[in-house]
């Protein structure tokens, strides 16, 4: 075992050179989110011709935002020098137009003719029958739902046609409805019965819109619905969000029950099962509730609300620092976004313990404690929470505010690991979009700053820390400066105005407008960093009563 791992470590010395990007090197790279970022970057530059973005744009593996936009991008600069090189199917089938497809039908196969229709039903109303029609047809045998979806749309009362229609056939469609058509289609009679069927179902994607709905500011004829609806069959997130139906419309008691359901359907997923308990305790007010709650072995901020509320001690542990590190340089390049996935992967991989504690023995350095402690956690069989505050010394903190703030946010967007790349290509420490590189460093006043510097985390700390100075300067509370670094200042601005969410003082609250951010990702944002913050808060010697803490969000002076 020690030559693999001396071997192994040989391996991973030899990096990746990150200035110069080279097609045929990026190809022997493994596949997964750190390649994809470089071939973005591959497809970006403008010296890369259409031909090699386009080898490069197969050799992808998730195909996000960024990448399409890029290669669209790509072909709209080279149209002219290379007209014949045909762009990627999932690009060139949106941007042809039925009319001409329908024309040289022929010539396409089905899965383009599909993407074109999928991409068209937002604007079904305007497109002549005649034209629709035949495409429709041809992808009848390869693409049933998509077929049956047009059939829907076609049909006299398609309110009605859609709620006949199977789980799989609604989920799809109401996801290719413009918000416009969900408005008018949803304001018809909805039957009770074959909602339920549909709920009883269990199926992700419409247990997914459910969640939507119900977060939806309008909607509300489906939501009413919804109350009187009864599910029965369903999942621990489901039977959650129709309790948080219930609480909206004062009915604490059926919720409750929704509240249990959820509580007994959860599978391995302690966040979900202490959330279902602490809206029983909510809803109930019964201290064995809390009780229940205050001895979950799981740490989040409802387990630590009980917990301090009772002042009870917890089951958990929190580590705060590892002793006995070495301050030399550890034998592979942590700021490396290659390497430290390949080691990530095949320390993950490793089932025998004894081997997985062995290769773990290479990161027992200072300066790779957040990537020995993020594998670790990956193995938290003894629920051991690391709150580690690495890099210290980049910065002169302000005070134990700014301090804990920094270090919670970044826990959250990385585990503090400084080569961590994003699906949506968020890089580094502080996951700073590449987008905010440039504005960041002219307002740091720092030159020649380029994309992979923020792996480095003496600049990646200091970008992310002035984004958040930046952010407290309007948002003030820590809760929404969370939600803005997460989901962008402009969109919590406008959510903040235009909802009721965290104007009201009542029994509920503010932990219902918690729940009722309409982003799930930034949801569970706002609560795990808030749990780091008050974590950290404690370890820097500050101890913050939850109560205290999140009622300051519902003072019209912390927000905007």
């Amino acid at each position: 075992m020690r030559f693999f791992i001396l071997f192994f470590m040989g391996m991973l010395g030899v990096g990746f050179s990150q200035t110069e990007l080279d097609l045929k090197d990026l190809e022997k790279k493994p596949a997964g989110i750190v390649r994809d970022y470089y071939l973005w970057r591959y497809i970006s530059d403008k010296k890369t011709s259409l031909e090699n973005a386009k080898k490069a744009y197969e050799l992808t593996q998730n195909k996000n935002n960024a990448l399409q936009k890029a290669m669209q991008e790509k072909g709209v600069e080279n149209s002219e020098k290379s007209p014949d090189v045909k762009l990627p199917e999932d690009i060139y089938c949106k941007q042809i137009t039925l009319e001409s497809m329908l024309e040289t039908t022929d010539a396409f196969q089905a899965s383009c003719i599909a993407i074109a229709l999928k991409s068209k039903i937002r604007d079904f109303d305007k497109i002549p029958l005649q034209t629709f029609k035949p495409l429709q047809e041809k992808i009848k045998e390869a693409y049933p739902v998509l077929y049956e979806e047009l059939e829907i749309l076609q049909s006299k009362h398609v309110s009605a046609s859609l709620f006949k229609a199977n789980v799989q056939v609604f989920s799809a469609l109401f996801n290719h409805l413009s918000y416009e058509k969900k408005l008018q289609i949803f304001e018809e009679h909805i039957p009770i019965k074959e909602l339920n069927r549909l709920l009883d179902e269990d199926y992700p994607a419409f247990n997914r819109l459910i969640y939507q709905v119900i977060l939806d500011p309008k909607l509300d004829h489906f939501k009413d619905a919804l109350a009187k609806s009864n599910a029965t069959q369903n999942n621990a997130q489901t039977f959650f969000i129709l309790g948080i139906n219930e609480i909206l419309r004062k009915k604490p008691s059926k919720a409750l029950k929704y509240f249990e359901r959820s509580e007994a359907v959860v599978k391995d997923d302690d966040f979900s099962k202490d959330r279902a308990i602490f809206w029983q305790y909510l809803a109930s007010k019964k201290k064995k509730t809390l009780e229940r709650l205050s001895q979950s072995p799981a740490l989040n901020l409802y387990s630590l609300y009980a917990s301090r509320k009772l002042k009870t001690t917890p089951s958990y542990r929190i580590i705060s620092r590892i002793q006995n590190l070495s301050q030399e340089d550890p034998p592979f390049n942590t700021h490396d976004p290659f390497l430290w996935q390949i080691f990530k992967e095949k320390t993950l991989s490793l089932k025998d313990e004894g081997a997985f504690n062995a290769m773990l023995k290479s990161l027992y350095y200072e300066k790779s404690a957040p990537e020995l402690t993020y594998l670790l956690s990956q193995r938290n069989k003894d629920k051991i929470y690391y709150y580690l505050s690495p890099y210290e010394g980049i910065i002169e903190w302000q005070n134990t505010d700014e301090r804990a703030m920094a270090y919670a946010i970044a826990r959250q967007e990385s585990f503090l690991l400084p080569a961590l790349i994003s699906r949506s290509f968020a890089l580094g420490l502080m996951q700073i979009m590449p987008f905010n590189v440039g504005p960041f460093a002219k307002s740091l006043g720092m030159d020649n700053i380029d994309l992979n510097d923020m792996f480095n985390p003496n600049i990646a700390l200091k970008f992310g820390n002035y984004y958040l100075n930046h952010l407290k300067k309007e948002f003030n509370h820590p809760l929404f400066v969370a939600y803005a670094y997460n989901a962008g200042p402009g969109f919590l601005r406008r959510w903040l105005e235009s909802s009721k969410r965290f104007k009201e003082k009542n029994h509920f609250e503010p932990w219902l407008s918690m729940e009722l951010m309409p982003y799930s990702e930034t949801r569970m944002y706002g609560f795990r960093v808030m749990l780091n913050y008050l974590i950290y808060q404690e370890i820097f010697g500050n101890f913050i009563p939850i109560d205290t803490f999140l009622e300051q969000t519902l003072n019209s002076k912390d927000k905007p």
